[in-house]
């Protein structure tokens, strides 16, 4: 007889961190949460979280991401690191894991610089390539 164990969560948090550190795997980037604009999960994709800092957008897919959205309202994540290979082991249902993390660079704030038909200030348009403005 196997005895279910509890979900782990794959990611820090710390009370009251003063900016949470995102690890791609190639490039570690530490933001500040003074700059945290908001994090929007879409019920249509339970399995990616949209993080905006500053003028970063921060994309994070994973698995079971309930608990890591809750860090990210509280601004008590510390870390997470893309962890793909979490995604192959059956073990891993019940776990709050990232498995990709994507960088989008920042962009200029001026309405100047985005197209006349969407050139409204500070709107940004997500596809699954990227930005798109």
């Amino acid at each position: 007889m196997s005895e279910a164990r509890l979900a782990r969560r794959v990611f820090e948090t710390s009370r009251n961190s003063p900016a949470v550190t995102f690890d791609d795997g190639n490039v570690r980037r530490t933001l500040p949460y003074h700059d945290y604009i908001e994090a929007c999960w879409p019920y249509g994709e339970p399995d990616t979280i949209t993080v905006r800092i500053g003028d970063w957008i921060v994309v994070l897919h994973g698995h079971n991401l309930e608990p890591l959205f809750g860090a990210l309202e509280e601004q008590s994540l510390k870390s997470v690191k893309a962890r793909p290979e979490l995604a192959l082991e059956v073990a891993r249902e019940v776990d709050t894991y990232v498995t990709e993390i994507t960088f989008l660079p920042p962009l200029s704030r001026s309405a100047s610089n985005l197209p006349k038909q969407r050139a409204k200030k500070d709107q940004l348009f997500l596809n699954p390539k990227g930005l798109d403005v």
